[in-house]
């Protein structure tokens, strides 16, 4: 009896340990696209069609409204019909309905018996919508307003009086005087006045949707706390993953108690400014209706390796432990993708933020990988597509709280290119049952891998989100030959061109042009990739502490000791950090911040390029060493056109960089040859190849 009871014992001990060990990868049974939820939509939408279809003699079509303060609109399919209370029945419209007032609102096939109503209450109070932001910089906002050069973009820091906003954290250093106090939204709520975050998108879009209301005030508002450089590991931990000793637990003075649990310090500071300010609308008058929350966060939990495995369960708990919290259980959340490329799991924590927008409930993901990082900066965006990130936010956002219905039977256009990478716009234009062109959150199928081919014509199902409802809507897929820059160079039209060597033993390459500019493809064997970059001297950094990939271009056609303008340079750091130069008229390359080296501002540099990085002794793939990148340069970045020189004089450099110090190695040692391609009397110089003059692709 005792050996069993022992054997029992340690049974549970050994099945303890293991949930220990397996704590950080665990996964909420709630899977809302498992295969059994996947067959039920699929039944209820068959089931929903066949109702359409018949127009159903026992049925009434389902009411769909959206009551916003005093304004009331009321969206009925096609064929049906609306009345409120004993007027008269319409096909569209709204209405303005008054305070403190109930209203039956009916609706009916046209011309049948059988009718559904509603009673609708509306609110004695104001009714003010009230949107979540929290995370890390890119949420606090490090894009900087001087970087705008777009007018429109431009007005857009102007303060937005249809928006109201309470920021607060990481608030120190903004002397603006619009921070930690309600204000409307305006440029200048970031880490200083001279930025801004994604509020200035969210309430690009949210001001079509809220009008002001009848006595000219606003009719939502966002409360923002963030903190840049915090993790969820520890500073933003939910009491879920402290309960399941997910996270750094230490010793409890470092964790604040919240609702007699243990949190982290911004978790529990989110929760109570969000508290606090909700009371503040209450006391103002305001009714308030908490409709959703943006998340852009994880940068911080993608250079440690516990902190990325824990990050999947610690992102799951505290959706559900926020919504517990501030009393939202269905609050739609909508996580933001990370963008920086120098940490070592960043590909990990993306993945993860993907697949917990797809278990979670109501839940929705915003891609960035289009979106580019800042001047000088390898983790925050530029100010231009901040501003997008904001608006994709705002309709994410929209799409997932209000009840505004898409227009069905609607189809949009995609070109894309042949390649492994298949990614359609999450946020696009439709029609909207309200007789406006809205920007609206789409979930689209992923398409067959036979149907990316070349040449390939084919129709992807996807669904507009609105509410809990979803509208489909279909895209129409060209597949054009050409390259996607993903670094992975798996098109066929790569192998219509001469494989080169640089003569390093380390790097091969390809390139051809089209009439827009010059595609290369490069692959560097490296067994480490290293990037040391630090603050003072940036582009310098660049070139001597992390591994680049340089090319040098000759814009005049003439060879290299006649000329005298026209040289291009531009950097790709194994990092995915880009940066874009031109000579004056010297062609001179000199002081890096002087009058000689001209840089050029994102909004100029028109270059893209996709990374692939094959594995570092920090990541989890060893098998394969190096990097490889996939180029696109039009020839308006070179300031010239297609044909226009004869033979474009241009070549490569790669830099390899040592991690356990700053030694690099230049495969071009002469350093006056980098703007001398016809210099041959440097062993260890290659000189210029007519690269891309390329055989004919036909």
């Amino acid at each position: 009896m005792k050996k069993s009871l022992r054997s029992i014992v340690l049974l549970l001990a050994l099945l303890f340990i293991f949930a220990l060990l397996a704590g950080c990868t665990n996964s909420t049974d709630q899977d809302k696209n498992s295969n059994t939820n996947t067959e039920d939509n699929q039944e209820e939408t068959e089931d929903e069609q066949e109702t359409t279809d018949q127009n159903t003699e026992n049925t009434a079509p389902e009411i769909i409204y959206d009551l916003t303060g005093t304004t009331l609109n009321v969206y009925a399919p096609e064929g049906a019909e609306y009345r409120l209370d004993d007027g008269t029945w319409q096909k569209n419209g709204n209405y303005t309905v008054n305070r403190g007032q109930t209203y039956s609102l009916s609706m009916r096939w046209e011309g049948e018996d059988k009718i559904t109503t509603e009673e609708i209450s509306v609110s004695e109070k104001k009714v003010m919508d009230v949107y979540l932001i929290g995370g890390q910089s890119n949420a606090l906002g490090i894009s900087q307003i001087p970087q705008l050069l777009d007018e429109d973009e431009k007005a857009m820091m102007e303060p937005n009086d249809n928006v109201r906003i309470y920021a607060a954290g990481e608030t120190a250093t903004n002397t603006s005087g619009n921070v930690n106090t309600w204000t409307t939204v305006r440029g200048g709520l970031g880490l200083t006045a001279d930025h801004f975050g994604p509020e200035i998108g969210i309430a690009d879009t949210l001001e079509d949707y809220y009008p002001l209301d009848s006595d000219g005030d606003a009719s939502v508002a966002i409360i923002k706390y963030t903190w840049g450089g915090t993790n969820l590991f520890y500073r933003w931990l939910p009491p879920t993953s402290y309960k399941e000793n997910i996270g750094w637990i230490n010793e409890l003075a470092y964790y604040p108690q919240l609702d007699g649990e243990y949190v982290g310090d911004l978790y529990a500071n989110f929760v109570n400014t969000v508290r606090a300010q909700i009371f503040a609308l209450q006391e103002e008058g305001f009714e308030t209706r908490i409709r959703g929350m943006m998340w852009m966060q994880g940068e911080a939990d993608a250079g440690v390796w516990n902190e990325m495995t824990c990050y999947e369960r610690n992102l799951e708990n505290l959706i559900n432990d926020l919504r517990d919290a501030l009393e939202t259980p269905d609050m739609p959340f909508i996580i933001g993708e990370i963008n920086t490329r120098v940490d070592s799991f960043a590909n990990e924590i993306r993945a993860i933020q993907k697949r917990v927008a797809n278990k979670v409930e109501n839940t929705y993901f915003v891609s960035t990988t289009d979106l580019e990082m800042g001047l000088w900066d390898w983790y925050h965006f530029y100010a231009p597509d901040m501003i997008t990130l904001g608006r994709r936010f705002g309709a994410a956002l929209l799409s997932a709280a209000r009840n505004i219905p898409v227009s069905e039977g609607q189809s949009l256009s995609y070109t894309v290119n042949e390649g492994s990478a298949f990614t359609l716009p999450q946020m696009d234009k439709l029609n909207t049952a309200d007789g406006n062109a809205r920007l609206t959150y789409i979930e689209w199928d992923t398409p067959a891998a036979s149907d990316l081919a070349a040449g390939k014509n084919f129709t992807l199902n996807g669904k507009a989100i609105w509410n809990d409802h979803f509208t489909p809507v279909t895209a129409n897929i060209t597949v054009e030959k050409g390259v996607t820059l993903d670094g992975i160079m798996d098109e066929a039209i790569w192998q219509e061109y001469k494989l080169f060597e640089l003569g390093d033993n380390k790097t091969s390459f390809r390139t051809f042009y089209t009439d827009e500019g010059i595609y290369v493809g490069a692959y560097i064997k490296d067994k480490e990739i290293v990037s040391k970059i630090a603050t003072s001297n940036f582009d310098g950094d660049i070139r001597t502490l992390a591994d680049n990939l340089g090319l040098f271009f000759e814009t005049t056609g003439l060879e290299s000791d006649t000329r005298t303008t026209g040289q291009t340079l531009v950097w790709l750091g194994a990092n995915d950090i880009l940066r874009v130069y031109q000579t004056d008229a010297n062609a001179a390359w000199a002081v890096i911040n002087g009058n000689v080296n001209l840089y050029l501002s994102q909004a100029q540099m028109n270059v893209f390029r996709g990374i692939q990085v094959y594995g570092t002794p920090d990541l989890l793939y060893p098998a394969d060493e190096g990097y490889a990148m996939e180029i696109f340069i039009p020839f308006s970045t070179l300031g010239i056109s297609a044909g226009e020189i004869e033979t474009l004089r241009w070549n490569l450099e790669v830099t390899e960089a040592s991690q356990s110090d700053t030694t690099v190695t230049f495969r071009n040692l002469n350093s006056d040859a980098l703007l001398y391609f016809d210099n041959t009397s440097n062993e260890n110089y290659v000189p210029y190849l007519n690269y891309a003059v390329a055989p004919d692709a036909e």
